[in-house]
């Protein structure tokens, strides 16, 4: 319970992850995000607040705590991972007992540590000297021996979810599976869990991947560019894949990323890449671009059409270069506040973007005073739905969730049913999330995969309707931990911007990747299958290998 934050430098770049749908849906998805390895610098973003002790579980979730060691004086312990420590609040409870009732009283907790009392002569977070205090961890550190000089005793909370959400039938297995009569989910492939909550991925082969540069680390104090993020493939008819993806200018790092982002296309033979740049499709400063093709039904009849959303607008390039361009963010409120769409008749375009911001924000002290990370979800009647991001302003790291909807692609877009409010609690500091991906299921059920900046995990949420009510899962759907085929595991800084592809028409042993962007490079994992078969490539590896 001693550790503090650390900063160093920051790379981007865009890869994948593999995992298993349902085989009666005949889909593959690719699931897309922007992650960053284990060194990195702070982003001139303001980082969300985490949530407090006053969260609750879920009604969904029963937890029981369990103590690592009897003996506070000698261990063995657990340190780190610490986002909350002070004295437990409740009278009389500031105890072992009442730290453990506390880390289960908190749905993001996953073990805690009890000092009695806090022996430093330091304060740290809530705890002061002399005073016995709680510290709740977001992570399971391993058992280490107690070299401090006071007590301390360390225990793990075990939470086992009911697999239906608020105690009904009607939302049963996270609508990603089927309940059985003993009241068990049948989960679907790709999904895993008591609730079929949890993405079920494969260990990957290496961190490696899709759309990356090499670099090297020592350089970067001037220049270990182009860092790049995000990005979602999209498939033409002749079988070529394009990447539209950020991409910063003059080797600017992530903390560059205002005003360096710009958006490109590179091309592959295979969803998985690897991605080569073909050309900058807007300069700066663009950012977060998510395209989807329209049939020629959703596009209003005639010939099918390409949309594309993103944030920022015209500016110049930063003067700067590489580790330099960070620090200086531009109009912050208007560019990364503002979310423009384009539109193509060929993924090649040429391109033609809108001339005012698709969602209007709200206003100063609203929770959407400043609007970004848009996702659109186009149903087959035509009708649109624009998911994304709202904090304060000053932006305060209160990352809400909330939808606009329009008659068609080309908006406008309002909030349905004149309702301002975010798509799940707005108190609910444990339910802070951003960059969501939205996507229909067969079943005609809604999925949304937003990623949890807090703690850098991934999260689901569901509903039975695009506008919903959405019903959040509180526990990591994936977290920012790869497990590789060697049984090594890497813990990235950050994991974020999931994005999904839907594939039809493919044969019924499907596979779902996940890209990843992480420093230097980018991953290919796979999701728990019996047996995929014709699905590419993965870098030069046969997918038979991985």
């Amino acid at each position: 319970g001693t550790e503090t934050p650390r900063e160093s430098t920051c790379f981007g770049a865009t890869s994948a992850t593999m995992l298993r749908l349902v085989p009666m849906f005949s889909v593959v998805a690719v699931v897309v995000s922007s992650l960053t390895g284990a060194a990195h610098a702070t982003r001139s973003r303001p980082a969300p607040k985490h949530p407090g002790s006053a969260g609750m579980p879920p009604k969904s979730q029963q937890c029981t705590s369990s103590i690592d060691s009897k003996d506070p004086a000698k261990g063995p312990v657990r340190a780190g991972d610490d986002y909350s420590c002070a004295p437990v609040p409740a009278p009389g409870s500031n105890t072992v007992d009442g730290c453990a009732a506390l880390c289960c009283g908190d749905s993001r907790c996953q073990s805690f540590s009890f000092n009695d009392p806090w022996g430093l002569n330091t304060s740290y977070m809530g705890c002061t000297p002399g005073v016995p205090c709680c510290c709740l961890k977001s992570a399971v550190p391993p058992l280490e021996p107690n070299t401090w000089t006071f007590n301390i005793t360390s225990g793990v909370a075990a939470r086992t979810a009911d697999p239906c959400t608020n105690g009904t039938t009607g939302l049963c297995c996270s609508l990603n599976g089927v309940l059985q009569p003993n009241l068990t989910c049948k989960c679907d492939p790709g999904w895993t869990g008591p609730d079929c909550g949890e993405l079920d991925l494969v260990p990957a082969p290496n961190i490696d991947g899709a759309f990356q540069t090499k670099v090297n680390p020592a350089d970067c104090a001037t220049s270990c560019g182009p860092s790049s993020w995000g990005g979602l493939p999209i498939l033409d008819d002749s079988g070529t894949w394009h990447l539209f993806a950020s991409l910063f200018v003059q080797n600017c790092t992530l903390s560059g990323w205002n005003p360096g982002s710009t958006v490109v296309r590179a091309t592959s033979t295979s969803p998985m890449g690897p991605f080569r740049y073909a050309e900058t499709v807007f300069g700066t400063f663009h950012h977060n671009p998510t395209v989807r093709k329209l049939t020629p039904a959703q596009a209003g009849g005639g010939a099918s059409k390409y949309v594309m959303f993103m944030i920022g607008d015209n500016v110049s390039p930063p003067a700067d270069s590489g580790a330099a361009c960070g620090g200086n963010p531009m109009d912050v409120h208007h560019l990364e506040g503002y979310i423009k769409m384009a539109w193509a008749d060929s993924v090649l375009g040429p391109w033609t973007s809108s001339r005012h911001t698709m969602v209007p924000p709200g206003s100063v002290d609203d929770w959407d005073a400043m609007v970004t990370n848009p996702s659109p979800l186009f149903l087959a009647n035509g009708s649109a739905f624009l998911y994304f991001r709202g904090t304060q302003w000053p932006a305060n790291g209160d990352e809400r969730i909330g939808v606009a909807a329009a008659a068609s692609w080309k908006g406008p877009y309002g909030r349905p049913f004149g309702n301002n409010d975010p798509l799940w609690d707005a108190a609910d500091q444990a339910a802070f999330v951003e960059d969501p991906w939205v996507w229909e299921d067969a079943r005609g059920n809604f999925h949304m995969l937003a990623h949890g900046h807090w703690d850098e995990n991934g999260y689901l949420a569901f509903a039975e309707h695009p506008e919903g009510p959405w019903h959040f899962r509180h526990t990591p759907t994936y977290t920012n931990t790869l497990t590789l085929t060697n049984g090594s595991k890497v813990t990235l800084k950050q994991r974020e911007r999931p994005q999904v592809i839907l594939l039809l028409r493919i044969p019924p042993s499907l596979t779902v990747f996940l890209f990843d962007t992480r420093t230097h490079g980018h991953n290919c994992a796979v999701l728990n299958r019996s047996s995929v078969t014709g699905v590419g490539t993965c870098l030069g590896w046969d997918t038979a290998s991985l």
